[in-house]
């Protein structure tokens, strides 16, 4: 199913890398802020956390990952500091978010041809 991808736990790093490192839902540069909890927030509980960019905001976030490669991820893993991550940073944490990131940019990218709004759930 192309409306759907799953990050598994690779969302964390994968949104501290898109943003400065900190897991926080306004922090960032937009559009790669509003990739996993950027957008309106829909629920922010304890027990889990629910974000909704527009349709608009699809098109320019899968404009702002296409460039975007596994490199890039690695680097970012390299220059930034992620505090209280529950992952580890080492060699295979890094292959395993960036073993997410194409599926990510082809869900962005398939719903923005789509003209699809998205919406990121997690359970904490």
């Amino acid at each position: 199913m192309n409306h759907l991808f799953e990050l598994d736990k690779s969302w964390d790093a994968l949104h501290r890398c898109f943003t400065d490192g900190d897991l926080a839902c306004d922090n960032g540069d937009y559009p790669l802020s509003h990739v996993i909890l950027g957008g309106i927030p829909l629920h922010g509980g304890d027990d889990y956390i629910v974000c909704y960019v527009t349709a608009d905001q699809v098109r320019e976030i899968a404009k702002a990952l296409e460039p975007l490669d596994g490199q890039w991820l690695s680097d970012r893993f390299a220059t930034l500091t992620f505090d209280a991550y529950q992952g580890t940073g080492d060699a295979d944490d890094i292959a395993y978010t960036q073993a997410f990131l194409p599926g990510l940019k082809n869900f962005y990218l398939t719903a923005a041809q789509n003209d699809r709004a998205a919406i990121f759930t997690v359970s904490q």
